[in-house]
């Protein structure tokens, strides 16, 4: 039976919240509340859930596959896939959205209403959280604390989903299957066009709630932040399954960046291990944003600039560059401070760096996935798009020598949002555009004909563990 109990957190004021460091400790005491590093420092110790020290997590959320991929990559690289689309949400997010409900729900047990503004996915973690709480109260998996009576202590749990009106229609249709409430207008009636008047709409909502409520954020949150690192802690317990050796040659991980929550989360996880000698001293993170989405990386230039104003990054620095919504979960027109000046501090460090890729590029690597039979949304477009241009950098520069991993969400995407990247890939010439043919040989064999730019490949895998490897 899981107790409600935790260890403190470092208190909050907006002054050390704006702090780079005050938040880094944050995210770092989160992560020891939920994580256990040790096993990483035994040899031989491959099994990602021993990683996990807080129950409730380690049993509602599974780990995923990480396979690895022979259609890039060559004699000094080895390129891995961490496929988050086989999660009920579809994303990785869903990791970052139960360790966040679970500590808003720890702090006050009587809390019933959990709300939530996002593109879809995180929203759906807030929601799937919501039906294990359910669930775990009715089947008595979780102590009613003292002071809780029993009335109130079986109050079913609701989902407050706050989306923009543009919101994918596939996401908005599994948020209400999940049994959330979608809200795609404020109170007013007005509709939401962008997420920051979403964020506000479900402040708002939770501000005049007449029930206790919590407020879930979908990257400006330690909790968040430290459950989504656990993409990077339980990859790396898999690629020591694969025989990789974590100390040899850099791991680096690409993945899809708006408001860095993602990001930040892994390349804090990273710095402590690379302080415990646990990584290549070279390991990083690589946050990928599209051009036209990129705010990131204008918050920073405005930052490194000494300017703390975040407001109107499309319109006042590019005139000719208008802010691009296409690209799903990275579609973040205005970054939160604090989780910019992480990431300022963290880049400094060299634990995470940002490459910036064009909408054909993402195209691309979403048709590539498709080929591959992985329904592939936009922001793991823009990581794997990301991870091609890195590598085909090194065909003119140093080879790249290392692990990349490329973390792989969204099965939520809609058609129409696929069909128009498809066609951002057709408007320039394919360069490595790939086509597969899959044919099942035995129960846990596969046997693949790859070709690419002409040349076909014949490969075979075999599937186990959560990783696939050479026949």
């Amino acid at each position: 039976m899981t107790a409600v109990a935790e260890r403190p957190l470092p208190a909050t004021t907006p002054e050390q919240y704006n702090g780079a460091t005050f938040l880094y400790e944050q995210v770092r005491a989160s992560m020891d509340n939920l994580y256990n590093v040790r096993p990483l420092l035994r040899e031989g110790v491959c099994d990602p859930a021993m990683l996990v020290r807080e129950s409730a997590f380690r049993d509602a959320l599974p780990t995923t596959p990480l396979t690895e991929r022979y259609d890039v990559g060559g004699e000094t690289a080895r390129v891995f896939e961490k496929n988050e689309t086989v999660r009920e949400t579809g994303s990785f997010k869903e990791q970052g959205a139960f360790w966040a409900c679970w500590n808003a729900f720890k702090a006050n047990p009587r809390t019933r209403v959990f709300a939530a503004y996002s593109a879809g996915n995180h929203a759906a973690g807030v929601t799937k959280f919501v039906n294990w709480l359910n669930d775990s109260i009715a089947l008595g998996f979780i102590e009613r604390p003292d002071g809780v009576s029993l009335a109130e202590w079986h109050i079913p749990a609701n989902m407050e989903a706050f989306c923009k009106i543009t919101a994918s229609a596939d996401k908005t249709r599994k948020l209400d299957k999940l049994g959330a409430h979608v809200n795609q207008r404020d109170a007013f009636g007005n509709e939401l066009t962008r997420l920051d008047e979403a964020q506000r709409a479900a402040e708002q909502f939770v501000a005049t709630s007449e029930r206790p409520a919590a407020l879930i954020p979908p990257y400006a949150n330690e909790h968040v932040m430290a459950g989504q690192a656990n993409v990077l802690l339980s990859s790396l317990m898999q690629l020591r399954s694969a025989g990789v050796d974590l100390c040899e040659k850099p791991v680096v991980f690409y993945a899809g960046s708006g408001g860095n929550g993602l990001a930040n989360g892994m390349a804090v996880a990273l710095d402590t291990l690379v302080e415990l000698g646990v990584v290549h001293p070279e390991s990083h993170i690589v946050a990928c944003q599209m051009e036209g989405c990129d705010a990131t990386q204008r918050g920073l230039a405005r930052l490194d600039a000494g300017n703390m104003d975040m407001t109107n990054l499309f319109a006042s620095d590019h005139a000719d560059s208008e802010f691009d919504g296409s690209a799903d979960g990275t579609a973040v027109e205005v970054p939160n401070i604090g989780n910019l000046l992480l990431a300022q501090q963290l880049r400094d460090k060299g634990r995470m760096r940002f490459v910036t890729v064009t909408k054909a590029e993402v195209g691309r690597d979403m048709e590539r996935a498709m080929v591959l039979g992985v329904a592939e949304e936009p922001a793991a477009g823009v990581a794997g798009a990301g991870l091609r241009k890195d590598l085909a950098r090194e065909l003119w520069e140093a080879p790249f020598e290392g692990v990349a991993v490329h973390v792989v969400s969204g099965g939520n995407s809609s058609d129409s949002t696929r069909m128009e990247f498809a066609t951002a890939a057709r408007d320039v010439p394919a360069l490595g555009r790939a086509t597969l043919a899959t044919q099942e040989v035995a129960p846990t064999t596969l046997t693949r004909k790859l070709t690419l730019n002409g040349q076909t490949f014949i490969m075979g895998t075999t599937v186990f563990a959560g990783r696939t490897r050479r026949v």
